[in-house]
């Protein structure tokens, strides 16, 4: 079944950032500080929250001995999985205790009118999906919406969240995730890993 976007009723936030969290058990604020300094490079198993792939498996792709590849190369990386789109660009940051990716993007409707729901193919991209996966989880998830006049998809930002969450923790990672979004064209997905 699809909802309309017009029957999914929020409350706006007047312009301020929307927050979504994950996990139950910590509470994660917009402004989240840290003692620990950004890591000059962005270590390689936090690509795992990238690709959705082992530590494991990712290490045996090189020799044990690189630890770290430069932020550059993997938001190019992301760039160019989205480039055929051309709407979208990536920004990684990586701490001792969480890493952090950030979505800016480039067209009109990415995120819709009432702050709560994003455009699906914007979904597929964090999730690392095709649109086509993502439309038939959120429809299975009765999470699927259509704008009225076109054949424009979104889901929700908690269900985005959710369907994050199950993913990393099938790669047996404990984590708390949270959603930052600007209501209009930005977004920060904050991983704190548990140690």
């Amino acid at each position: 079944m699809e909802n309309r976007i017009e029957d999914h009723i929020t409350k706006n936030e007047g312009g301020r950032s929307m927050i979504i969290l994950a996990s139950k058990e910590k509470q994660m604020s917009e402004r989240e500080e840290s003692n620990n300094p950004k890591l000059a490079q962005l270590p390689i198993k936090d690509l795992i929250f990238l690709r959705f792939i082992t530590e494991t498996d990712l290490i045996k792709y090189y020799t044990g001995e690189t630890e770290y590849i430069p932020y550059g190369l993997v938001e190019f990386m992301l760039d160019s999985r989205a480039q055929n789109k051309n709407w979208i660009r990536h920004e990684l940051t990586s701490y001792e205790d969480r890493f952090v990716i950030s979505w800016h993007l480039l067209f009109e409707q990415a995120i819709s009118n009432n702050s709560e729901l994003i455009h699906i193919a914007v979904a597929s991209d964090i999730l690392n999906l095709t649109d086509e996966e993502v439309y038939e989880l959120a429809k299975d998830d009765d999470e699927l919406y259509k704008r009225k006049e076109k054949e424009i998809y979104y889901v929700t930002f908690q269900w985005l969240v959710s369907q994050y969450m199950g993913l990393v923790e099938k790669l047996g990672v404990e984590a708390d995730i949270s959603l930052i979004h600007n209501n209009k064209d930005k977004i920060k997905l904050t991983i704190k890993r548990i140690l």
